[in-house]
């Protein structure tokens, strides 16, 4: 059961080569560190201008982040969000980093939300570029997401209590392959009631946490190819490439039902948003290791100065 349909490729931008390729020669060596790849492109572009002199009686006036005007006129920055923490979450620690005290704000926003529970690439915008924000949005994304199979749960993950579904017997192999058929294509998808849909101007999750009935309306996505990549009971491996909008909590929701023994989202990754990857992204730890990287390089910087 190792066959499947191959997910297309994605070529890289190029923003995110400019993010991954710009590393300087003289950068110390972080290979073993967390995001150390993605991280020294950002180290690149750090002090590589001069900070601006003041009147020659007093000492340079110096920002020690010095290419914030990178950050303000846009840049494009891939994240890898570690699982058990919110989008937002993500955005705040980016826009506490690159925010200098007593400077106009500077804008941060993201391309995409991901589930709290939920890993992968995020696509991060700052500056000029948050008005891109909703054209990268609209790019398709890839997934590899895990659904147990025998549980269901009122959030269609493991958020809220699962709960064992009576006499679930384990699907068999040709009725496995004609579920991933049958949810390959253009399609009405209801999403969950733990999501950020608003209803009435409030989001849906809080109102199913305050035990309200939430009505929510079907919408339309694609799920371009799904690819088994494991199974074995009660748990289902997948690759998913599919349209914005998808939420694969859904997917693993219906897939259960159509299989007649329930599921649930227990993982997911995501690897790709667009004609960016994963594998380009630079991690929190790599993010904050680059700027301390600027600052004391700027400040060095300074020292050698008459």
């Amino acid at each position: 059961m190792e066959e499947g349909l191959k997910a297309q490729g994605c070529r890289e931008k190029p923003t995110a080569r400019r993010l991954r390729d710009a590393a300087s020669e003289d950068a110390p060596d972080t290979s073993g560190a967390p995001g150390a790849a993605a991280a020294l492109s950002l180290r690149a572009r750090i002090c590589s201008r001069q900070p601006a002199r003041g009147p020659k009686s007093k000492k340079p006036s110096v920002s020690y982040l010095c290419p914030m005007w990178h950050f303000r006129e846009g840049e494009v920055l891939l994240f890898h969000k570690p699982p058990k923490m919110s989008s937002f979450g993500l955005v705040k620690f980016v826009r506490k980093r690159i925010q200098e005290p007593g400077t106009p704000k500077i804008k941060v926003g993201h391309a995409g939300t991901l589930d709290p529970l939920a890993e992968g690439l995020m696509v991060i915008c700052t500056g000029k570029a948050t008005r891109k924000a909703m054209e990268l949005t609209a790019q398709d994304k890839q997934y590899r997401a895990t659904f147990r199979l025998g549980q269901t749960s009122p959030s269609d993950d493991l958020e809220t209590d699962p709960e064992p579904v009576l006499d679930a017997l384990p699907p068999k192999e040709a009725k496995l392959w004609e579920a991933l058929e049958h949810f390959t294509g253009v399609q009405m998808q209801l999403p969950p009631v733990f999501s950020a849909k608003k209803i009435d101007g409030k989001r849906a999750f809080k109102l199913a946490r305050k035990g309200q009935h939430v009505e929510m309306r079907p919408a339309p996505i694609e799920i371009y190819s799904l690819e088994l990549l494991r199974y074995q009971w009660p748990e289902l491996e997948l690759h998913i490439h599919c349209s914005k909008g998808t939420y694969i909590r859904s997917l693993a929701r219906d897939m259960g039902e159509y299989l007649g023994c329930g599921a649930l989202m227990s993982g997911l990754l995501r690897t790709a948003v667009g004609q960016f990857q994963l594998k380009e992204a630079m991690t929190m730890e790599g993010f904050k290791e680059a700027l301390a990287h600027a600052e004391t390089t700027a400040k060095t910087e300074v020292k050698k100065e008459p």
